[in-house]
Protein backbone atom coordinates (compact mmCIF):
# COMPACT_ATOMS: atom_id res chain seq x y z
CA UNK A 1 0.00 0.00 0.00
CA UNK A 2 1.40 3.39 -1.15
CA UNK A 3 2.10 5.84 1.98
CA UNK A 4 0.57 9.99 1.49
CA UNK A 5 4.10 10.67 -0.25
CA UNK A 6 3.81 8.40 -2.67
CA UNK A 7 0.04 9.18 -3.57
CA UNK A 8 1.04 12.98 -3.90
CA UNK A 9 3.81 11.95 -6.04
CA UNK A 10 1.73 9.91 -8.37
CA UNK A 11 -1.07 12.08 -8.27
CA UNK A 12 1.16 15.20 -9.18
CA UNK A 13 2.87 13.21 -12.11
CA UNK A 14 -0.99 12.30 -13.28
CA UNK A 15 -1.95 15.94 -13.24
CA UNK A 16 1.62 17.17 -14.53
CA UNK A 17 0.68 15.64 -17.75
CA UNK A 18 -2.76 17.15 -18.35
CA UNK A 19 -0.94 20.27 -18.68
CA UNK A 20 -0.47 21.45 -22.34
CA UNK A 21 3.42 20.87 -23.44
CA UNK A 22 4.89 24.37 -22.67
CA UNK A 23 3.03 24.57 -19.81
CA UNK A 24 4.77 21.92 -18.82
CA UNK A 25 8.00 22.23 -19.39
CA UNK A 26 7.44 25.58 -17.41
CA UNK A 27 6.38 24.04 -14.42
CA UNK A 28 9.26 21.69 -14.58
CA UNK A 29 11.80 24.28 -15.17
CA UNK A 30 10.07 26.25 -12.09
CA UNK A 31 10.19 23.79 -9.90
CA UNK A 32 13.64 22.66 -10.25
CA UNK A 33 14.66 26.85 -9.84
CA UNK A 34 12.43 26.98 -6.72
CA UNK A 35 13.81 23.99 -4.75
CA UNK A 36 17.45 25.12 -6.20
CA UNK A 37 16.88 28.64 -4.31
CA UNK A 38 14.83 27.37 -1.00
CA UNK A 39 17.87 24.83 -0.19
CA UNK A 40 20.75 27.07 -1.53
CA UNK A 41 21.91 24.75 -4.03
CA UNK A 42 23.60 27.24 -6.69
CA UNK A 43 24.97 24.58 -9.39
CA UNK A 44 23.27 24.80 -12.55
CA UNK A 45 21.22 27.84 -10.91
CA UNK A 46 22.29 30.64 -13.85
CA UNK A 47 21.39 28.30 -16.55
CA UNK A 48 17.99 27.20 -15.76
CA UNK A 49 17.04 30.84 -14.18
CA UNK A 50 18.29 32.07 -18.13
CA UNK A 51 16.09 29.14 -19.67
CA UNK A 52 13.27 30.45 -17.93
CA UNK A 53 13.27 34.18 -18.46
CA UNK A 54 14.03 33.77 -22.04
CA UNK A 55 10.91 32.12 -22.66
CA UNK A 56 8.83 33.74 -20.31
CA UNK A 57 7.85 30.60 -18.27
CA UNK A 58 5.84 32.76 -15.15
CA UNK A 59 3.15 33.84 -17.46
CA UNK A 60 1.68 29.85 -17.76
CA UNK A 61 3.20 27.74 -15.03
CA UNK A 62 1.39 24.95 -13.07
CA UNK A 63 0.84 25.24 -9.12
CA UNK A 64 0.38 22.14 -7.00
CA UNK A 65 0.71 22.38 -3.51
CA UNK A 66 2.35 20.12 -0.41
CA UNK A 67 -0.66 18.66 0.15
CA UNK A 68 -2.29 17.94 -3.24
CA UNK A 69 -5.10 19.97 -2.61
CA UNK A 70 -4.58 23.42 -5.33
CA UNK A 71 -3.65 22.04 -8.48
CA UNK A 72 -4.38 25.24 -10.71
CA UNK A 73 -2.51 27.29 -13.55
CA UNK A 74 -0.86 30.35 -12.71
CA UNK A 75 -0.13 32.99 -14.92
CA UNK A 76 1.98 36.73 -13.93
CA UNK A 77 2.48 40.17 -15.88
CA UNK A 78 5.26 40.69 -14.93
CA UNK A 79 9.25 38.93 -14.39
CA UNK A 80 8.71 40.97 -10.84
CA UNK A 81 5.20 39.64 -10.23
CA UNK A 82 6.22 36.15 -10.55
CA UNK A 83 9.49 36.28 -8.59
CA UNK A 84 8.14 37.91 -5.62
CA UNK A 85 5.05 35.69 -5.27
CA UNK A 86 5.17 33.01 -2.38
CA UNK A 87 6.07 29.59 -3.57
CA UNK A 88 1.84 28.70 -2.64
CA UNK A 89 0.96 30.80 -5.93
CA UNK A 90 4.26 29.85 -8.52
CA UNK A 91 7.19 32.24 -6.99
CA UNK A 92 10.14 32.18 -6.02
CA UNK A 93 9.65 34.51 -2.81
CA UNK A 94 12.46 37.01 -3.53
CA UNK A 95 13.37 40.33 -4.36
CA UNK A 96 15.01 41.08 -7.67
CA UNK A 97 18.08 42.13 -5.66
CA UNK A 98 17.78 38.89 -3.32
CA UNK A 99 18.25 36.63 -6.92
CA UNK A 100 20.91 39.20 -8.46
CA UNK A 101 23.01 38.20 -5.11
CA UNK A 102 21.98 34.39 -5.42
CA UNK A 103 23.86 34.86 -9.50
CA UNK A 104 26.84 36.51 -7.72
CA UNK A 105 26.84 34.01 -5.45
CA UNK A 106 27.71 31.09 -8.27
CA UNK A 107 31.52 30.05 -8.82
CA UNK A 108 29.83 29.43 -12.98
CA UNK A 109 30.62 32.65 -13.54
CA UNK A 110 30.07 32.99 -17.59
CA UNK A 111 26.32 31.52 -17.12
CA UNK A 112 25.56 33.61 -14.07
CA UNK A 113 26.71 36.91 -16.07
CA UNK A 114 24.25 35.89 -19.11
CA UNK A 115 21.14 35.11 -16.40
CA UNK A 116 22.06 38.61 -14.62
CA UNK A 117 22.36 40.23 -18.00
CA UNK A 118 19.07 38.39 -18.94
CA UNK A 119 17.63 39.65 -15.82
CA UNK A 120 17.96 43.26 -16.29
CA UNK A 121 16.89 43.11 -19.63
CA UNK A 122 13.45 41.71 -18.53
CA UNK A 123 12.79 44.29 -15.88
CA UNK A 124 10.57 47.15 -16.43
CA UNK A 125 12.36 50.30 -16.39
CA UNK A 126 10.62 51.77 -12.63
CA UNK A 127 11.93 48.84 -11.11
CA UNK A 128 15.83 48.65 -13.34
CA UNK A 129 16.47 52.25 -11.80
CA UNK A 130 15.40 51.80 -8.13
CA UNK A 131 18.14 48.42 -8.60
CA UNK A 132 20.66 50.17 -10.52
CA UNK A 133 22.93 51.38 -7.63
CA UNK A 134 22.95 48.27 -5.89
CA UNK A 135 23.05 46.13 -9.01
CA UNK A 136 26.16 48.32 -10.13
CA UNK A 137 27.88 48.18 -6.95
CA UNK A 138 27.85 44.28 -7.06
CA UNK A 139 29.30 43.99 -10.72
CA UNK A 140 31.86 46.37 -10.42
CA UNK A 141 33.41 44.49 -7.55
CA UNK A 142 32.56 40.82 -9.96
CA UNK A 143 34.37 42.75 -12.94
CA UNK A 144 37.24 43.26 -11.03
CA UNK A 145 37.24 39.69 -10.14
CA UNK A 146 36.05 37.74 -12.78
CA UNK A 147 36.68 39.61 -16.10
CA UNK A 148 34.72 40.54 -18.89
CA UNK A 149 31.94 38.62 -18.36
CA UNK A 150 30.72 40.62 -14.82
CA UNK A 151 31.81 43.75 -17.45
CA UNK A 152 29.40 42.99 -19.77
CA UNK A 153 26.62 42.71 -16.96
CA UNK A 154 28.38 46.67 -15.38
CA UNK A 155 27.64 47.70 -19.18
CA UNK A 156 24.03 46.20 -19.59
CA UNK A 157 23.15 47.78 -16.48
CA UNK A 158 24.34 50.94 -17.45
CA UNK A 159 22.85 50.79 -21.65
CA UNK A 160 19.29 49.51 -20.31
CA UNK A 161 18.68 52.49 -17.78
CA UNK A 162 19.81 54.78 -20.68
CA UNK A 163 17.74 53.33 -23.44
CA UNK A 164 15.04 50.94 -21.83
CA UNK A 165 14.38 47.96 -23.68
CA UNK A 166 11.20 47.67 -25.48
CA UNK A 167 8.75 45.74 -23.04
CA UNK A 168 7.55 42.84 -25.71
CA UNK A 169 4.95 40.41 -25.24
CA UNK A 170 4.67 40.46 -22.38
CA UNK A 171 0.79 40.48 -21.67
CA UNK A 172 -0.27 36.73 -20.82
CA UNK A 173 -2.19 34.74 -23.21
CA UNK A 174 -4.11 32.28 -21.66
CA UNK A 175 -5.15 31.87 -18.14
CA UNK A 176 -6.78 35.20 -16.12
CA UNK A 177 -3.04 36.80 -14.23
CA UNK A 178 -2.40 36.07 -11.04
CA UNK A 179 -2.94 38.27 -8.38
CA UNK A 180 0.01 39.27 -6.08
CA UNK A 181 -1.26 38.32 -2.50
CA UNK A 182 -1.89 41.28 -0.22
CA UNK A 183 1.25 41.53 2.05
CA UNK A 184 4.04 39.45 -0.55
CA UNK A 185 6.53 41.29 -2.31
CA UNK A 186 4.88 42.32 -5.40
CA UNK A 187 2.32 43.75 -3.35
CA UNK A 188 3.72 45.81 -0.80
CA UNK A 189 6.51 46.81 -3.59
CA UNK A 190 3.19 48.21 -5.68
CA UNK A 191 2.16 50.09 -2.89
CA UNK A 192 4.59 51.36 -1.63
CA UNK A 193 6.36 52.94 -5.14
CA UNK A 194 2.61 54.32 -5.38
CA UNK A 195 3.26 56.23 -1.56
CA UNK A 196 6.52 57.36 -3.03
CA UNK A 197 4.95 59.64 -5.43
CA UNK A 198 2.39 61.03 -3.70
CA UNK A 199 2.58 63.72 -0.79
CA UNK A 200 -0.66 63.38 0.06
CA UNK A 201 -1.26 59.80 0.46
CA UNK A 202 2.01 60.12 2.73
CA UNK A 203 0.40 62.90 4.98
CA UNK A 204 -2.86 61.18 5.29
CA UNK A 205 -1.12 58.45 6.67
CA UNK A 206 1.69 60.53 8.64
CA UNK A 207 4.74 59.32 7.08
CA UNK A 208 7.01 60.93 4.26
CA UNK A 209 8.14 59.98 1.17
CA UNK A 210 11.63 59.61 2.36
CA UNK A 211 10.98 57.16 4.55
CA UNK A 212 8.52 55.40 2.30
CA UNK A 213 11.05 55.59 -1.00
CA UNK A 214 14.23 54.04 1.96
CA UNK A 215 11.74 51.22 2.42
CA UNK A 216 11.29 50.68 -1.33
CA UNK A 217 14.76 50.65 -1.87
CA UNK A 218 15.38 47.79 0.74
CA UNK A 219 12.36 45.73 -0.13
CA UNK A 220 13.57 45.83 -3.41
CA UNK A 221 17.48 45.10 -2.83
CA UNK A 222 16.02 42.12 -0.81
CA UNK A 223 17.30 43.57 2.41
CA UNK A 224 13.54 43.15 4.30
CA UNK A 225 10.92 41.68 3.99
CA UNK A 226 7.50 43.26 3.31
CA UNK A 227 6.20 43.58 7.12
CA UNK A 228 9.46 45.11 8.22
CA UNK A 229 9.39 47.81 4.95
CA UNK A 230 5.54 48.39 5.48
CA UNK A 231 6.97 49.45 9.51
CA UNK A 232 10.08 51.28 7.75
CA UNK A 233 7.49 53.28 5.84
CA UNK A 234 4.98 54.11 8.34
CA UNK A 235 2.02 52.05 6.99
CA UNK A 236 2.12 49.67 9.92
CA UNK A 237 2.05 50.52 13.40
CA UNK A 238 5.39 49.15 15.41
CA UNK A 239 6.05 45.88 16.14
CA UNK A 240 4.85 45.06 19.72
CA UNK A 241 7.76 43.33 20.76
CA UNK A 242 10.13 45.96 19.21
CA UNK A 243 11.76 46.79 22.69
CA UNK A 244 12.94 43.29 22.75
CA UNK A 245 14.43 43.29 19.39
CA UNK A 246 16.84 46.21 18.98
CA UNK A 247 20.23 45.29 19.80
CA UNK A 248 22.00 48.41 20.18
CA UNK A 249 25.70 49.12 18.60
CA UNK A 250 28.54 51.63 19.26
CA UNK A 251 28.34 53.11 15.06
CA UNK A 252 25.82 55.63 15.67
CA UNK A 253 24.58 56.03 12.33
CA UNK A 254 23.58 51.64 12.62
CA UNK A 255 22.27 52.39 15.96
CA UNK A 256 20.02 55.01 14.09
CA UNK A 257 18.91 52.32 11.33
CA UNK A 258 17.81 49.46 13.65
CA UNK A 259 15.70 51.93 15.37
CA UNK A 260 13.84 52.86 12.51
CA UNK A 261 13.96 49.41 11.35
CA UNK A 262 12.37 48.31 14.07
CA UNK A 263 9.93 51.10 15.33
CA UNK A 264 8.66 52.67 12.19
CA UNK A 265 9.27 56.81 10.94
CA UNK A 266 6.62 58.59 13.43
CA UNK A 267 8.01 56.47 16.65
CA UNK A 268 11.91 56.98 15.99
CA UNK A 269 11.16 60.69 15.24
CA UNK A 270 9.25 61.14 18.61
CA UNK A 271 12.70 58.86 20.65
CA UNK A 272 14.73 61.71 18.26
CA UNK A 273 13.23 64.33 20.06
CA UNK A 274 13.08 63.06 23.58
CA UNK A 275 17.10 62.56 23.44
CA UNK A 276 17.50 65.93 22.07
CA UNK A 277 15.27 66.64 25.42
CA UNK A 278 17.34 64.62 27.78
CA UNK A 279 20.63 65.53 26.12
CA UNK A 280 19.86 69.39 26.57
CA UNK A 281 18.84 68.84 30.56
Amino acid sequence: MKDNNEQLSAAKAEWLQTLDYDCRVNTINYWALRDQLRFGRLEGLAAKLYGFIKVRGWQKLGVFSSDGLKRTVASFTSFVDWCGADYSDGGLKLAPGELFRFLTNSIEYEQSADAAKALVQILDPVTLEACSDSFSKITAGHACTYGEHWEEVEQMIEQSIHNPPLQLNQEVVGPEPTKPRANSIPAVLDRLHRYSLSPKLCKQRGTTQTAVKDAYQQLLDGLVRPTTALRIAGLLPPSKTASKSIYMVNDPKEAAKRILKVVGQNNAAEIANQLKTLLAS
